[in-house]
């Protein structure tokens, strides 16, 4: 098993998170981990945290099936919204702590919350 794994620190003056959410944003960065993680067609991905899915909609498009786990209602809806027509991603609004993985093999590519709640 491989695991790639890429830290970027950047300064900003954003406001503080008391919820950890960090949406990933940099394209070049998310490019990168997926094609790093070796998501392909066919291959199960699930995406731990997906907030907008910005992760999620690379890894449908590398072709792999994607779960993406979203604790956070409003954007557990937006994202069913997004992703509704496309049959290779599900939405689990979940806890990502709590939810069950599959029993199969997959391969996690996410942008988790720092903090815990």
């Amino acid at each position: 098993m491989s695991m790639v794994m890429v830290f970027r620190a950047r300064a900003r003056s954003a406001p503080p998170n008391p919820a950890g959410a960090h949406f990933l944003r940099d394209q070049a960065l998310i490019t990168q981990l997926v094609r790093g993680s070796g998501a392909s067609m066919g291959k199960l991905a699930v995406d731990l945290g997906a907030g907008h899915g910005a992760i999620t909609e690379a890894l449908a498009a590398a072709g792999a099936r994607v779960i993406a786990v979203e604790r956070d209602p409003r954007l557990a809806r937006q994202l069913r919204r997004r992703f509704d027509s496309q049959a290779s991603i599900r939405v689990v609004e979940a806890d990502l702590r709590c939810v069950p993985l599959p029993r199969r093999d997959f391969i996690v590519v996410a942008n988790p919350p720092f903090a815990r709640r």
